[in-house]
């Protein structure tokens, strides 16, 4: 513990038993416990030494300060998150490594003490946000500058965490893509990277189920999680009257999603005038991602069969004979709906299929069916129904006669 604030035992090489005296933690960063004391005598000849440890405990110029121990915090910070940005300093199989790690400044006209190492996942397997990456260790006390021929037009820059960060010095580290040269300054490690966008899309497939003359929404979500800017545009292969995107994602009008952010992509599902059956498009969505240039995200929209029910049929029964007698259906279920009527008789049919008419031939007692029939079922129903015979009235003459007393 205590390593990233420079945290000493005072040259105690066995602190188990020395308690807080020689292993204080300060987390203020002020004091690093460096030249508290001589360790103990005790613990494996530690005295030997003493004639050597005396001197560099007693050196001020050895102890290091509050601003010595914050720039050690922060790199080691900055050193974790450099790791954590992308798998290629995470790999975990030998032969990834044996593919993606390659050492430059070999040989003997090597530079003395300067590492460089390039890792690469310029086939997008890995999903990294830099397509590669190439770390400098400048052990010099001088500035070198190192070229590679094969880097000549890549476009790397300095990660991004450095520089931003809080090291100054490795803010002067730089790239020439024209010439394939590194200028790295003494006593530095610098980190360089080709950034690249990243897509990640959710969900990867659309499925809505809705009644006839419903609408859903649905939404997806385009992240990118790369390091450069992300391009990307949607449309729907083929193009279905029931799907609309509602997002500026028609051809030409493409979308820039910046690094770790997110926009959405609205897809409207209208099963107005749709008969039940199972409708399917495809949603191509392109980007300026290496990996994943096109991505299909299929869509299926279920309009489920509703089975047919007569929830009523009613008539203005009784009519007189040769009066139009009227029905009224009441009918719910997916369409089309075919309607069968059978009157019990003989007449004149007329209106329309939920709302008929009927002219009789004959007064009487009719039993009237109606069958009706769906993709899904059948039901039917019946009802009883009078004609009655055209009353007639008949008008007697009215005689009036004089009274003989009149």
């Amino acid at each position: 513990a205590g390593s990233d604030m420079l945290r000493s035992k005072s040259l105690d090489r066995d602190s188990y038993n020395s308690g807080d005296w020689f292993n204080r933690l300060d987390f203020t960063y002020h004091d690093n416990n460096w030249g508290v004391g001589l360790p103990p005598a005790a613990v494996g000849g530690q005295s030997d030494n003493w004639p050597i440890m005396e001197p560099l405990l007693g050196n001020p110029d050895l102890k290091p300060g509050h601003t010595d121990i914050v720039s050690n915090v922060h790199h080691l910070q900055e050193m974790l998150a450099i790791r954590q940005s992308t798998p290629l300093f995470r790999m975990s199989t030998l032969q990834d490594v044996q593919d993606r790690l390659a050492f430059h400044n070999t040989g003997p006209a090597q530079i003395p003490g300067l590492i460089v190492m390039s890792l690469s996942d310029t086939d997008g397997s890995l999903r990294s946000p830099y397509s590669q990456v190439v770390v400098l260790f400048n052990a010099n006390n001088a500035a070198q500058t190192f070229t590679e021929a094969a880097l000549i037009g890549v476009g790397l820059e300095l990660h991004p965490v450095q520089a931003q960060g809080y090291d100054p010095v490795v803010k002067t580290a730089s790239f020439d893509p024209a010439t394939g040269a590194f200028h790295i300054p003494a006593r530095t490690t610098a980190v360089f990277v080709t950034a690249v966008p990243v897509i990640d899309v959710t969900p990867l497939a659309l499925d809505v189920t809705l009644d006839e003359g419903m609408t859903a929404t649905e939404i997806l979500t385009v992240s990118n999680v790369g390091a450069a800017n992300l391009v990307w545009q949607l449309v729907a292969i083929p193009e279905v009257s029931w799907l609309t995107l509602d997002w500026e994602t028609m051809v030409g009008m493409p979308i820039t999603t910046p690094p770790d952010e997110y926009d959405l992509a609205t897809a409207l599902f209208d099963a107005a005038g749709l008969t039940p059956d199972i409708y399917t498009t495809t949603l191509i969505l392109s980007s300026n991602d290496p990996a994943q240039p096109e991505l299909t995200i299929p869509v299926t929209l279920t309009v489920p069969c509703t089975p047919v029910a007569i929830t009523s049929l009613i008539s203005d029964s009784p009519v007189e004979l040769g009066t139009a007698m009227h029905f009224t259906a009441t009918v719910t279920g997916s369409t089309p709906i075919t309607y069968t009527w059978d009157f019990g008789g003989s007449g004149t049919r007329g209106g329309t299929d939920a709302n008929p008419t009927f002219i009789y031939d004959a007064a009487g007692t009719y039993t009237v069916t109606l069958t009706v029939e769906n993709a899904c079922g059948t039901d039917d129903a019946e009802i009883v129904v009078r004609v009655k015979e055209t009353e007639h009235t008949i008008y007697l003459p009215l005689v009036m006669r004089s009274h003989p007393n009149d």
